[in-house]
């Protein structure tokens, strides 16, 4: 195992020999033959309204570029080499804003001797385009082996710095099934450096390498995070070179979720906004590189716990009573949103302490100096799916 993969793996808590079973599994499943050319063909699909451009690459579904054209700064410049994926996902790459679905993490070494992959097999898959418009793109995913499809919507608005995502998932098999749904935010230089606060309104959480019999036991809260070990953080503003993931909940009141990432350097903040109830855990993950801030996770889900679904049904493992999984029952189709902006902020702007989704547009409010900055649009198809 590499070093990158193997400090990956070390941060989200995996048990390296059991990873390591995994890949050796992986690397002798039915299937598992040399490199398909046409796999390396990659499509991408452009969208773009003046204000921004949008790209996804078909090939896994990831969000590679998201830029401003007034002040280009693409959040989605991260990529795994071919050589630190894992054998069972070869010759696709984890790269930009990526869709974990059927799972979070690593499958259990049966499943993987089955031919699921990490995160889900949607990642290992060619995305049809199913309508494309100019401000608007249907795109679908059917997970062979699982049965799980996907039907994703993305629109761009005619003018504004935002996205809207709405994506359907069915289960076409004829039994019910544990599900989970993670969107892999990962951010990346030029956005992410060492000048960047990453702000949202989540609330208690823990280290994933903490004991998961001990999880409520361990657990903090926003942003004064406690490592395994007792090391305190900034989870704002993680300098110290260090490598670890938290996942956190949101308070019950919360309807609204939201993360962000500010550049004040850059003028700029990305964020996410979605429906708590549609994913209520953030996780966030810290990786850096020669001491410095080189990843950035920003994954909102149904879950917070990215382990086989034996160890998430264990009465044993529980955070504060919220639920690490959800089930979709035979031909069921369930509907989760969410959006994605870009906005310029004035000089140094110190993070953001709220977020507000009015009829007019996102509002977001700074930290400590309470500058309100509006990201102007009608949201209507994310309000209608919230408010159902």
């Amino acid at each position: 195992m590499n070093s990158e993969l193997k400090a990956i793996c070390s941060a989200y808590g995996v048990v390296i020999p059991l990873l390591m079973s995994v890949v050796l599994l992986s690397s002798c499943r039915k299937g598992a033959d040399p490199v398909n050319e046409d796999l390396k063909q990659h499509a991408v699909i452009a969208m773009d309204n003046g204000d921004v451009n949008l790209q996804i690459d078909l090939s896994g579904g990831h969000y590679i570029s998201f830029e401003l054209k007034k002040n280009p700064v693409n959040p989605f410049g991260w990529k795994l080499e071919v050589a630190d994926m894992p054998m069972n996902n070869r010759p696709f790459v984890f790269q930009g804003h990526f869709l974990c679905t059927g799972r979070w993490g690593a499958p259990s070494p049966g499943e993987v001797a089955a031919g699921i992959p990490h995160n889900g097999e949607v990642n290992t898959e060619k995305w049809s385009i199913v309508n494309n418009d100019r401000y608007r793109v249907v795109l679908g995913c059917m997970a062979p082996l699982e049965k799980l499809e996907v039907t994703r919507t993305v629109e761009l608005p005619e003018d504004g710095t935002w996205f809207i995502v709405r994506e359907e998932f069915t289960n076409h098999l004829p039994v019910g099934r544990l599900f989970n749904v993670v969107q892999h935010g990962t951010i990346a230089y030029p956005l992410l450096d060492a000048n960047t606060l990453i702000d949202t309104n989540a609330r208690e959480g823990f280290d994933q390498r903490t004991d998961l019999r001990y999880l409520s036991d361990s657990s903090f809260i926003w942003p004064h995070g406690k490592l395994s070990g007792g090391v305190s953080v900034d989870l704002r503003q993680v300098t110290s070179g260090q490598g670890f993931v938290t996942s956190h909940i949101f308070s019950r009141e919360d309807e609204l979720g939201w993360v962000t990432a500010t550049n004040g350097k850059r003028n700029i903040v990305f964020g996410y906004v979605w429906n708590t109830r549609e994913y209520p855990w953030l996780n966030l993950w810290y990786h850096s590189r020669e001491g410095r801030p080189h990843v950035q996770g920003l994954e909102f889900g149904t879950t917070g716990l990215g382990q086989p679904y034996a160890l998430l049904l264990d009465e044993a493992i529980d955070f504060l009573d919220r639920k690490p999984f959800e089930y979709l029952d035979a031909g069921e189709t369930r509907t989760k949103s969410w959006i994605g902006f870009q906005v310029t902020v004035p000089d140094n702007f110190r993070g953001v302490e709220r977020i507000d989704l009015t009829d007019l547009g996102l509002v977001l409010t700074e930290r400590a100096g309470g500058t309100k900055v509006r990201l102007k649009g009608k949201f209507d198809s994310f309000i209608n799916d919230f408010n159902k």
